[in-house]
């Protein structure tokens, strides 16, 4: 086990110990005072919503041998207190010393974009498992695996030391390959600031997070510093169909990282030649760098296409065509991302379509597939950006045949009124509902579709909760739904 003296950790990070032992020794880091425990050092991280001095004195009773404060505070003791400038930066320091061996074992390929990240993110995966021969490593917005062991997520991206800690857990397992995915907040806060990537996708941006970044120039902004940390050998994909690509198309160029581009409109590295989607799949022909590539997909929809081309992309170099196509053909689609949950006398779809843009795309796969009417239930999360609300109303009014606007998260917010904010942007009358209660909304989805209808439960995805007045409660739309199929035609 690598262990520092307090004594070197404070020559290391440029602090000095203004309380207890130089001699006293530290294993590892620590940034939540609840996990502390004997032999660590705890680091008293200033975030956006809480101060970490605020546990110096909880990490210090849990046994803390040592805590990095930037300010002094009164009557603190613990085996060895340092003051240092800088914290977080103290922290990325520490991070390295005890984890940068590891780094060198494993291949980071991160991927950002507003949607399509954990598509995409699932794909390379599993490209790299076909290529390897086992399952690798993985962090995004449903799980955190280390090869077959798998953790339910608590954000996207996770915090640095702890995206350090699955590249130690994969490193000595021996898996050669970590694919994340990489949030506006992820990058905005520097979750991955010294983790170089092999490779990084960007799918798209358009608006999302405003509540956080305040408008789309932050937002892009936040998105771009991707660029910065990927390895000089490395290579950044960029789909070209996106309006924003050519910004970052320019951002690698004067970092001196090589690009390489997908697009289903125009010439490309990769590029769609042709194409048939139906509700059981899709067959695509790929142009990979003038190659012809054919490939048979249980996916369907224009933006899976791109997804798919994003990933090729990411992990071509690493796992060769013949996994490649392999993979895409065994690959069934993630939980909650245009997941069918039932295919008979009509089709009933989980998707995690949360945006005016990710409705758009979902509605306009649908209208391509279907033989009947397209039913689309949403909702939009409370107290985050309002502005998009009405516009998310717009766009399901504009490409639905019937419309159920309902709840989604409302946190702690009264759902009546984001459903009315919702609604604002609904111009036309007929075929629109508003129920507030998800669970009622689903069965009346269900229960008005007729023989050939696709029904859309979008908003939720995978996720299995509600947030209601600060308190999680189950929810499944998938339960839900089968619920409500079961039912179906009952009185």
């Amino acid at each position: 086990m690598k262990m520092i003296t307090c004594e070197k950790l404070a020559a290391m990070l440029g602090g000095k110990i203004i309380f207890g032992r130089g001699s006293v020794k530290i294993s590892d880091a620590e940034e939540n005072s609840a996990l502390v425990k004997k032999g660590l050092a705890f680091f008293c991280v200033i975030g956006r919503t809480t101060d970490g001095h605020k546990y110096a004195s909880d990490a210090a009773a849990r046994g803390a041998s040592c805590i990095v404060v930037s300010r002094e505070i009164p009557g603190l003791k613990a085996a060895c207190v340092i003051k240092v400038n800088d914290v977080r930066e103290a922290l990325y320091k520490t991070v390295d010393y005890f984890y940068g061996e590891y780094r060198k074992k494993v291949r980071v390929i991160g991927i950002t974009g507003t949607k399509g990240k954990t598509t995409t993110a699932y794909l390379a995966a599993a490209m790299l498992k076909e290529a390897e021969g086992k399952e690798q490593s993985m962090i995004g917005t449903v799980e955190y695996r280390v090869g077959k062991k798998a953790v339910t997520s608590n954000n996207t991206t996770p915090s640095n030391l702890a995206i350090h800690r699955i590249i130690k857990q994969s490193a000595i397992k021996k898996i050669k390959y970590l694919v994340m995915e990489v949030s506006s907040h992820g990058l905005d806060q520097d979750r991955i600031k010294n983790i170089k990537l092999a490779s990084a996708v960007i799918t798209n941006v358009t608006r999302d997070h405003f509540d956080y970044h305040g408008n789309y120039e932050n937002y892009l902004a936040a998105k771009l510093k991707i660029v910065k940390c990927i390895e000089k050998s490395g290579v950044l994909i960029v789909n070209t169909d996106d309006p924003g690509a050519m910004k970052f198309i320019s951002a690698a160029k004067k970092a001196g990282i090589k690009t390489a581009t997908c697009s289903l409109k125009k010439d490309a590295d990769i590029s769609a030649v042709e194409y048939s989607l139906s509700r059981s799949g899709m067959d695509v022909k790929l142009l990979l760098k003038n190659r012809p590539v054919s490939l048979s997909c249980t996916m369907t929809g224009e933006h899976n296409i791109s997804n798919i081309m994003c990933a090729i992309s990411a992990v071509i170099k690493f796992a060769g065509i013949n996994a490649v196509i392999k993979a895409v053909k065994k690959f069934k689609g993630v939980a909650g991302r245009m997941e069918i949950v039932y295919a008979k006398e009509i089709t009933v779809i989980v998707d995690f379509a949360h945006t005016a843009d990710s409705i758009e795309k979902v509605l306009e796969v649908a209208n391509e597939i279907k033989t009947g009417r397209v039913i689309m239930l949403f909702g939009a999360g409370g107290n985050k950006d309002r502005g998009k609300r009405p516009m998310m109303g717009a766009a399901a009014a504009k490409l639905a045949d019937v419309v159920v606007v309902t709840s989604d998260n409302p946190r702690m917010e009264d759902p009546g009124e984001i459903i009315k904010d919702i609604a604002e942007g609904i111009k036309r009358k007929d075929n629109i509902y508003l129920e507030p209660d998800r669970k009622k909304a689903i069965r009346l989805a269900v229960n008005m579709a007729q023989k050939e209808d696709i029904v859309i439960l979008a908003g939720k995805g995978h996720e299995t909760y509600q947030d209601v007045m600060g308190k999680k409660t189950h929810f499944s739309d998938q339960e839900e739904a089968r619920a409500a199929l079961k039912k179906r035609g009952k009185k």
